[in-house]
Formats: structure tokens, sequence, C-alpha cells
């Protein structure tokens, strides 16, 4: 071990011979630059010089970075020359090799500490750069032998990042100004330039230039309008992305879940910017303007998806009906109920379902505190789904369920609530604000009072917005139809994929809350299963069923023509008591 050890430290003694590839690298922040000649002079300058110097000249590893931001690091952390340092530490680049960049502005615009670590690491590892606008030759030998090299490098990096950091402050004031211009109702026919440049705008538009508005380009805005579909109906980032590449979409890339949920949330959706200058958010209203791919209307649905969307994802292969959604709970113990199937080979019957037992609707204290609920641990799923779907297949019980009656909206009066506890807020937060600036009082109690309310505000805003968002959704909503769900019952009872998933959202606009007595109202009739079933409007409606079969007990027990049918006794004559 002591040799070897040796044997390394004698090879990093001895000088480095560079006689290893030479490789080229070139950035530029915008397409500006691009289309000039810069790119193909600093391939030229590459070529002549490893030929000059009898080197082979790398072309296999692009190393190009177009639009990425050196000031910010993006040629770092998701550039070329971020992945060339990774090839570097793993060994893929050998010490011997040459690196050509134009110049230090070129190769790094951060923090002179920053950009002169990243050279330091390049050149200890054996690569010798080389600037082209100079010609020069960078490594730690030339360095360490001449006193003014290292401080040449700096002050060019220094020079680089404060050109930068100078430039970046014009552009977030030019930002903040065309901002408030546009909310002050300049357009993009008297504006000098587009607000953020064309690559911050969404992948589905571009700026027509001469008619001064932007277009939407069809290739690109039809895979996003059937995906923000699919999300709806209850779709995840997988499956959607499956479905939509079934239908000849090319959606989704490497990372789909995290596009889907970034997009979800865009306002570019309804033809809005967002731009954030000097940290402050400023909401460009209508910008894109007729290249919005959704109204706002629609919007505001999907953003009512979105903050349901934990309990709305499917995770599992057969979609659930009634589960997953946080409708669906224990009458007994008013635990969530959760969906536990065995969907295995040897459960399956002829038809392609499953035996009754497969799957199950089981009790949250059992599944999750493992404590036995009175009502029981578990039912069959198959029952309590064909009841649901026999119940609003018929349009008397849907129109019963839906009717309002003419009670308001228990939401509208937590809305009142909600905004009364912001105002309170809110003024208790003026009321600290004024304190500091009269300057009674501790200064930093007060301050922190104000973070302390600030967030407080910030919560309860949200609160409100969510109340908002789905009062006028469900008021924009329409109701659901008993041939809606009559169309889909044979399918849903065929496990059909894309059935259940329009029954889920069925389930979603319909009710508020399920709950389900697994034995009975008493839990004392194994047999029935008694389904309390309220809906979005607030009705209550209860019907028993089999617990096998699904079908209405009550119906039977309550039947009018059986009670008429049978033989009635006669009534006994009214007799007259004399008056005294």
């Amino acid at each position: 071990m002591a040799t070897s050890r040796t044997k390394r430290a004698s090879r990093k003694d001895e000088p480095i011979v560079y006689s290893g590839p030479v490789f080229s690298y070139i950035r530029f922040s915008s397409a500006r630059q691009a289309a000039g000649t810069s790119k193909q002079r600093q391939d030229d300058y590459a070529a002549k010089w490893a030929s000059r110097h009898n080197l082979p000249l790398d072309t296999t590893l692009k190393m190009f970075d177009k639009g990425r931001s050196a000031f910010k690091g993006d040629h770092l952390s998701n550039g070329a020359l971020g992945r060339f340092m990774d090839k570097i530490r793993d060994s893929s680049v050998r010490p011997g090799s040459t690196l050509i960049v134009e110049a230090w502005d070129r190769f790094s615009r951060q923090t002179p500490m920053q950009a002169f670590a990243q050279l330091s690491e390049i050149i200890n590892a054996g690569v010798r750069v080389v600037t082209s606008t100079n010609g020069k030759e960078w490594t730690p030998e030339i360095i360490a032998q001449n006193d003014f090299a290292l401080l040449e490098v700096v002050i060019d990096m220094s020079r680089a990042h404060n050109e930068s950091k100078r430039k970046s402050s014009l552009i977030q004031d030019a930002y903040v100004t065309k901002c408030m211009q546009w909310q002050s109702g300049v357009r993009h026919d008297t504006m000098k330039g587009l607000i953020g440049g064309p690559n911050t705008d969404p992948e589905w538009v571009t700026f027509n230039y001469d008619e001064k508005r932007f277009d939407l380009i069809p290739d690109k805005a039809g895979p996003i309008r059937r995906m923000i579909e699919l999300y709806c109906e209850g779709y995840g980032a997988m499956a959607l992305t499956r479905v939509m590449r079934d239908e000849g979409y090319e959606f989704g890339g490497r990372f789909p879940t995290n596009r889907v949920s970034r997009l979800v949330s865009s306002r570019a959706l309804m033809g809005d910017k967002v731009v954030t200058a000097r940290g402050q958010p400023f909401v460009l209203e209508g910008y894109y303007g007729d290249a919005a791919l959704i109204s706002a209307e629609k919007f505001e649905e999907l953003q009512h998806v979105v903050s349901k969307r934990s309990s709305r994802k499917v995770k599992s292969v057969l979609p659930g009906i009634v589960t997953g959604l946080r409708l669906l709970w224990c009458g007994h113990c008013q635990q969530l109920m959760v969906s536990h199937s065995q969907l295995k080979e040897e459960n399956r019957l002829a038809d392609g379902t499953y035996r009754l037992g497969a799957r199950r609707l089981r009790c949250g204290s059992y599944y999750r505190l493992a404590v036995r609920c009175k009502g029981g641990e578990s039912c069959s799923a198959v029952p309590v789904e064909h009841a649901i779907m026999m119940y609003c297949s018929d349009q008397m019980n849907l129109d019963r369920l839906l009717a309002t009656k003419g009670k308001p909206d228990a939401r509208i009066a937590a809305l009142t609530k909600q905004q009364a506890e912001l105002a309170k807020l809110e003024s208790r937060l003026a009321e600290v604000q004024q304190a500091i600036e009269s300057g009674s009082g501790s200064v930093i109690t007060l301050v922190k009072a104000a973070e302390t309310l600030e967030e407080q505000q910030r919560q309860q805003r949200e609160r409100v917005t969510t109340l908002e968002r789905e009062i006028a959704v469900d008021q924009r909503g329409k109701r659901s139809t008993a041939e809606a769900w009559a169309a889909l019952m044979e399918d849903v009872r065929m496990l059909d994929y894309d059935a259940r998933m329009k029954a889920r959202q069925l389930m979603v606009d319909t009710f508020e809350r399920i709950e389900v007595y697994m034995k009975g109202a008493e839990a004392d009739q194994p047999n029935i299963l008694r389904l309390h079933l309220t809906s979005k409007s607030g009705v209550v409606q209860e019907i028993e069923i089999d617990h096998v079969s699904g079908q209405r007990i009550d119906e039977q027990r309550f039947n009018l023509k059986d009670i008429d049918a049978k033989a009635k006794p006669a009534r006994a004559p009214r007799t007259r008591t004399a008056r005294k």
C-alpha cells in the first residue's frame, strides 16, 4: 500500500504533458448572440489551434450553452460546462487535455471567488485552459511563475461579474417599468420589445412581430389541452402520459410528474404572464391575448381540481370510484375508508371481473389504528358501487339529491366567516405597522408580531380564495343527469378504466360525503349495508342495500303496491254518542 501511495505522489510531482484532446466551450446568454458569426469564429479558432499544436480536436462532446446565464450559474447547474466538469471529476476527461474558451466572461460571470474556484478545479485536474481573445494559456505552473497572471485573471473575472450585475439591475428596472406600463393599459402594439423576452414565454405560443401579437402553435397547444382534460378527469401524471402516447401525442419527457404539476398551475394557460422583478411578482393579465389555451372560468375549475389533487390522484391500476376522494367514511367511527384489493388472477371470474371479496372497503380505524370498529372491519366494494350507480341512474332520485330546497349554501356562510377573520387580521396588522412607524413599544417585538400576522394573513387569504373558487366552480358547474350515470353502469361493473374515471368525476361533482354502515345503523344486521348520502347542496338521503347484490332493501320493505294488495280489515262503524 505504501508503495502505491508513493507512486501516485511521484506522478503528481511530474509535469503534465498536454498531449490530450482539445475541447471548445461556447456560451451565449441570448438567441440574438447565437444568430451571429461568433460560434463559427470560435469553432474555427479551436480547429486551427488544435491543428497548429498537432492535437486532436474532440467534436463528440458538445460544449455549447445557448441561452444559459453565467451570472446565475445556469451553465454549471444545467449546462454544458457543468457536464464537462462532471466528466473531469469522473476521469472521463483525462489530464493533459485542453479547454478553449473565448474569454473569462464566456467562462463565468459569477463572483470572482466562485469563478476562480471553477478555474482552479479545472487546471488542478490537469486540464489546460486557453483564452482565444488573447491566445494565452492557463495552467498551475504558468500562474505560479507569473505574479501578475493570477491578478489578471481575478481582475477580468471581477469586471465580467460587475458588468453582469449592472446589466441585471438595469434589466430589473426595465422589467418593473414595463410591468407597470402593462398594468396601466400599455399593450404590445405600443410597447417596445417583449417583457422578459421570448425565452420566458410558454412553448405553445410564438410572437408575431409583424402583427404585434401572440399566436398559438397548434402542434404544441393540442397536447397541453388534452393533458388538461385528462388531469381534470383524475388521471395522474404517469397515467395521462401513457394515455396521450397511446393517442399519438408526444408529451411528458423524462419527468412528466414535474411537468404536469408545473403546467396545471401556470396562469399562462388563460393568457396571463407572471414576471418577478426586484423580488416583486407582477401579474400581466391578458398578456398572450387570443393565444390563451383555456378561459378564465376553466382555469378556476382547474385550480379547484389542483387544490383537491392529493385526494384525487389515482394510484391503483384499477380506479376506485368511491375511494381516494375523501368522500367515503365509516358511519360508526367516522374514519375515512380505504380500498383494499387483491386483483390476482385466481380471483378473476370468467367475464373479466373479480370475485366479490377481491375488492373491499376497509374501515379506517382497523386499517390505520388497528382498532376494531363495532360496524365491522370491511365490506365488498361491489355492492356499494352498484347501489350508488343505480340510485343516481334514476332522475327522480338525482333531482331529490341535488335539490337546494331554498336552503343557503353552507359554504357561503363559511366564506363570510373566513372573510371576517381576514378583515380582523388586516386591522390588527395595520395597528402593528402604525405602532412601528410611530416608534411606540419595542421595535423587535412589533416586527415579530407583524411577521406572525402577515403569515396568518397569507394563510387566511388562501382559505378565502379556496372557498371562493369552490363556490364559483360549483355554481357554474352543470348538474349531472341520470343518463350520464346510466351510460356508465355496465362499463363500471366490467371494470373499464375510462368509464370508472368518468364515474369517479361524477362522484366528486355530486357528493360531499358518503357514510357506510357495514352492519346496518345499529351494527346488528350483518346482511345489510346502510348508505348515508350527502350531496354538494347539503341534501341527505339514506338507503339500505343487500350486502352481496347491492339491491335496495328499503324499497322492498316499503313498497306501496305490496301494501295496497294486502287484505285490509273492515273498519268498525262509527257510533254517535247521545249528548247529555
